[in-house]
């Protein structure tokens, strides 16, 4: 696939496994990887920080960090990014390089016009964009500083985009937008409020945390964690270190998030003053005491910074309020009333939470820090109620506690021939998501997360297998379940198609869609995609039969059957558009199935008679075979099983065989037909052949009055831009395909199947060549069996073709006559032909 080539260095590669072989001594502490300051070997331990999390790296001493290729560009190349990139992956192609380079340089280009536009007097989103911001007492020296603009990509609206720098304030890592009054009517109240940026177009962009650019300043020593955007831009106006998730939760971000703030003396919180801010506020604090840093709440007068900040123009209320955190804690699972003075409904409430703020707390702090909020709470609860949590946080919680928590608090299904399965679930909700297959390590690691400092290697095995065995969670459901339904989920919501019609609706995502896949992008039933027609018009050399049934055949792989019993070949020599085709169809796919990004697999059928190597088709709706290939023998009975959607057998990696059906469709790619024992018609008429004839290459190598085209190395990327419009090209050929109840026949469909035949089995080029001959003139016309023998003999030598043994060829023929229409009667040594397919007169055979 065709992506950003920095993020296939960091899928590819560990960062751990990359530092070590540069010579960083790297150990393990808590969850992170620690060595010395990169260029100060021996002083400065710990000052180097690696994240297996995000693949990233931050050196505390030189204040610099980044991804796998900027930690080998810094250690082994003085900085040259192009020499790292090769050291990691010498067959990068630099076109590819260079074109994310551009890419990149576009993207600055970008911020930089969205951010004069704001300051243009002539455009009135840009003054009420700046209205918004001063009337929040953001000033223009913070705004230029941090090039806050408007984002005009929109599509006739306008948001104000917020750019994420990195720790030198050089680089853009990411951005926010959010919407506004552009138009002088009120906000846009059918608008997401924030939005952020899309790594499918930008893929070089990374989800960082907002405020990088500010940890080197310590103000007070003091570090404040911020919901919103403008809540973050007061504190970065005023000075102060920050960072926001812009959100509420930094997610998988909490990593980086923490190794980063650990050298502050004191971290506060400061959430919105409301329910979801309280919420907010809670859990980022459970993060923090579980790492034990040390940590303080903010106590606002004022929903939010950004109201406060507004009224006031400065912080002072804000930072004077800062209390301890353990105090805040207290304060928020304490009844705000006598105890005595309770219903009980109401006694029963606070105790719950009591408990369970507890619970969570007592893994992740030693007995003094336990003692001490216990006997804080004392004044609240009676003497029996807080005795009973003496006790709790000494043993912490039963296994079947622990075994309820990780149910309640994950979407697990469980079945002992397939694994674990999870819902990836949006903000923990099983309204928007899709199932991915994880490991049992990634359960066990679930559970240690909940029995913290109790954790023993025997309570994760009896818990696991509790958790196996619960009944909620143990299920058929994902042998038989996931994948079967005519649904695409986008990051918008899911798609459902009729097969019937071909009619297409968006509907909002939901739990038992049972998808292991979201599409990275959003579905726009309205999107063009004009570049990629061009392409592909291109490619067949106009040919309107081949792109329809191009289409038509990437259109079959949204239905979830194999009906039509087809694959897909791509011919022609290299150069001829076939990588580009499959990497751009790859994408608007999802692209290989991995963390649920991907409805696309990558297994060689070459190789499908091997373990484990079919198990990959069982949830791929597209297995694509880029380089086939060329010795197919002794797959031919597994590919027609597959094209037919016929059940197949395989399994994980130590677990029991699994019966399943696919739905995947097959599309190859050959330079050359490839070799297979099969040449009947059970097999050959699974195929559908397109050839491209088209070859593309550099300015200078180009032939005049030929199929020869110049090369575009950015021709990839722009097609890219596309994929929503992509997808409407996929979903109308489907809709052609219903319609018509089957593919378009090329022109070309017979004689490439014939060419293909005949690469492999020669009695098909020996018996179209003497067709005639077979057919005679007359009833009856009669041959010795001998002589036609001795005939394919000359034959063989005369094409240089190793001759086969009689019986083998009088055996072989007969199969040959049958496919290609010959009629004949054995009669022994003489075999009897018939012209025109018809033996009326002998009265054994209808005309056909």
């Amino acid at each position: 696939m065709q992506e950003s080539i920095f993020k296939a260095v960091q899928e590819s590669f560990n960062i751990v496994d990359v530092a070590n072989e540069l010579g960083i001594r790297v150990k393990k502490i808590g969850s992170t990887w620690r060595a010395d300051s990169i260029e100060n070997s021996g002083h400065g331990e710990n000052a180097l920080a690696l994240y297996e999390t995000t693949n990233s790296w931050y050196d505390f001493m030189l204040q610099v960090g980044g991804d796998i290729t900027a930690l080998v560009a810094f250690v082994k190349f003085d900085g040259n990014i192009r020499q790292a990139l090769h050291f990691l992956m010498p067959d990068v192609s630099f076109s590819k390089f260079d074109a994310e380079i551009k890419a990149k340089k576009e993207f600055a280009e970008r911020i930089d016009f969205w951010h004069k536009k704001l300051f243009d007097a002539s455009f009135n989103p840009g003054i009420r964009a700046l209205d918004y911001l001063h009337k929040r007492g953001i000033n223009d020296d913070t705004i230029k500083t941090l090039k806050i603009g408007i984002d005009m990509s929109a599509g006739g609206s306008f948001r104000i985009a917020f750019p994420y720098w990195d720790e030198s304030r050089k680089n853009v890592l990411y951005y926010t937008t959010r919407r506004f009054d552009w138009r002088g009517e009120g906000e846009n109240e059918h608008e997401p409020k924030y939005k952020k940026a899309s790594l499918d177009y930008f893929p070089f962009l990374r989800n960082a945390p907002m405020g990088l650019d500010t940890l080197e300043r310590k103000k007070d020593d003091t570090l404040f964690i911020t919901e919103g955007v403008v809540d973050f831009l007061a504190f970065w106006q005023e000075g102060y270190s920050v960072l926001s998730p812009n959100g509420g939760e930094f997610g998988k971000l909490w990593q980086e998030v923490i190794e980063k703030i650990k050298g502050f003396k004191r971290v506060v919180l400061v959430f919105d003053n409301d329910d979801a801010g309280q919420k907010f506020t809670y859990e980022a604090a459970k993060v923090l005491m579980k790492h034990r840093i040390n940590f303080s709440c903010a106590n606002l007068i004022t929903k939010d910074v950004a109201e406060h900040y507004a009224a006031f123009h400065n912080l002072d209320a804000v930072v004077n309020s800062v209390r301890n955190g353990y105090k805040w804690f207290i304060d928020f699972i304490t009844p705000k009333k006598p105890y005595e003075d309770l219903t009980y409904g109401e006694r029963e409430k606070a105790e719950n939470t009591c408990k369970n703020f507890i619970k969570d707390i007592c893994p992740f702090n030693d007995s003094a820090d336990m003692h001490s909020i216990l006997m804080a709470l004392r004044k609240y609860f009676p003497k029996e109620f807080i005795s009973g949590l003496f006790e709790l946080s000494r043993k912490g919680l039963s296994q079947d506690e622990v075994k309820e928590k990780i149910k309640h608090s994950r979407n697990l299904l469980y079945n002992e021939r397939t694994g674990f399965y999870e819902y990836q679930a949006h903000n923990s909700c099983r309204a928007n998501g899709y199932w991915k297959h994880i490991d049992d390590t990634t359960v066990q690691g679930y559970i240690m997360n909940v029995l913290g400092r109790f954790a023993t290697g025997g309570k994760l095995s009896s818990i696991l297998k509790l958790v196996k065995g619960d009944p909620d969670i143990n299920s058929e459901l994902p042998i038989h379940t996931f994948n079967t339904l005519p649904l695409v989920s986008f990051s918008n919501g899911t798609l459902h198609i009729n097969l019937e019609t071909g009619e297409a609706v968006l509907k909002p995502h939901r739990y038992d869609d049972f998808n292991t896949v979201q599409l990275p992008f959003a579905y726009d039933k309205n999107a063009l995609c004009k570049a990629w027609r061009k392409f592909v018009n291109e490619i067949t050399n106009g040919k309107i039969d081949n792109q329809y049934v191009l289409q038509e055949f990437v259109g079959y792989i949204l239905a979830p059957h194999c009906k039509f019993q087809k694959a897909l070949m791509l011919k022609g020599g290299g150069s001829n558009g076939k990588g580009v085709f499959f990497n751009v169809i790859s994408a608007a796919l999802g692209g290989i199935g991995q963390d649920g990004r991907g409805y696309v697999s990558m297994s060689e059928p070459a190789k499908w008679n091997k373990d484990f190597r079919l198990m990959s088709l069982r949830h791929s709706w597209l297995n694509i075979s880029s380089d086939t290939e060329q010795d197919l023998r002794g797959s031919e009975g597994i590919f027609k099983k597959v094209v037919a959607g016929e059940t197949l057998e395989d399994s994980y990696k130590h677990k029991d065989p699994i019966p399943f059906r696919t739905r995947t469709k097959l599309m190859m790619a050959c330079n050359y037909f490839p070799t297979v024992n099969d040449t009947s018609d059970g097999f050959m008429r699974r195929w559908l052949i397109v050839e491209l004839p088209m070859r593309y290459v550099d300015e200078e190598n180009l032939r005049p009055n030929t199929n020869d085209r110049v090369l575009d190395p950015f021709l990839e990327d722009k097609l890219m831009k596309e994929l929503p419009g992509i997808f409407n090209w996929i979903l109308e050929g489907l809709q052609r395909l219903i319609k018509q109840k089957k593919f378009t026949k090329t022109k070309e469909h017979d004689r490439l199947i014939r060419e293909f035949r005949s690469v492999n089995n020669p009695l098909y080029s020996f018996v179209e060549e003497n067709e005639e001959a077979f057919k005679g003139s007359e009833l009856g016309h009669q041959i010795e069996r001998r002589n036609i023998f001795a005939v394919f003999a000359q034959w063989a030598e005369l094409n240089k073709i190793i001759p086969m043994p009689a019986n083998r060829f009088y055996s072989n023929i007969k199969s040959v006559f049958a496919n290609v229409g010959i009629d004949y009667q054995d009669k022994g040594k003489i075999w009897i032909f018939y012209p025109d397919y018809s033996k009326d007169e002998k009265g054994d055979s209808q005309e056909e």
